[in-house]
């Protein structure tokens, strides 16, 4: 610590920083979720309904789609992350009693994004039935995974524990070689920073196409030595 002054102070500063300003920046609600209607129904309720959602801090109405094909292509262009669809007669099978289906779909690329603003639409639909029926009706919600139906995950995680393993290789590895390199002397060696790239980071970069080519992993991934 004598030597770098700067380490205490790191000490010190780094997690009274943290401490002070995470709380106020960092939470897990979402406001603002881009909302994409379509509405069927075309009736009085449907359009209170549509406004009651509005209304909310949760989401912003960007479009009212005239079919579900409409809206999921807004989904696709990033433009809207929630879908809700109202049926036809949706006023009048409340107003009769009967069972109403409400679809919402979600954009769950982002998981977080997707279950919160999933779980607060269906929030504001249930106090809108309620509030309809005078506190006798209740939302029962029903989730279809549409990508993952049987929520198998072993297929899915191999292109994230792909990506880590790309970073690792790729990346860590290669920037420790640089430090023992350095601390060895034998970077030093190297007549010019290109033959340095092409000798001491051509084995580490090249291990990616050495998964796609099996037999060739020892040629490529071995690590040449400058001198």
């Amino acid at each position: 610590m004598r030597r770098n002054p700067i380490i205490p102070r790191l000490i010190l500063v780094f997690p009274c920083m943290m401490m002070i300003l995470m709380p106020w920046a960092a939470n897990l609600e979402i406001k603002y979720n881009n909302l994409a209607v379509v509405d069927l129904d075309h009736s009085a309720l449907s359009r209170r309904l549509v406004e009651k959602v509005a209304s909310t801090d949760y989401f912003n109405l960007v479009e009212s789609a005239p079919d579900y094909g409409r809206a999921l292509e807004s989904v696709e262009r990033g433009e809207a992350d929630v879908i809700l669809e109202i049926p036809r007669d949706f006023a009048k099978s409340l107003g009769t009693g009967h069972p109403v289906e409400l679809q919402i779909s979600a954009n769950s690329i982002n998981g977080t994004k997707g279950g919160l603003g999933s779980s607060y639409l269906s929030t504001v639909v249930n106090d809108f039935v309620n509030q309809e029926l005078g506190g006798t009706g209740m939302a029962r919600l029903s989730v279809l995974n549409l990508y993952n139906p049987h929520l198998n995950y072993k297929v899915f995680m191999v292109p994230a524990l792909l990506i880590m393993m790309l970073t690792l290789l790729c990346g860590f590895l290669p920037a420790l070689n640089i430090v023992s390199e350095k601390e060895v002397g034998t970077i030093e060696q190297c007549s010019s920073w290109l033959n340095w790239c092409l000798t001491g980071l051509w084995g580490w970069w090249s291990c990616p196409s050495a998964w796609c080519c099996p037999p060739c992993s020892t040629a490529l991934c071995r690590q040449a030595v400058c001198g």
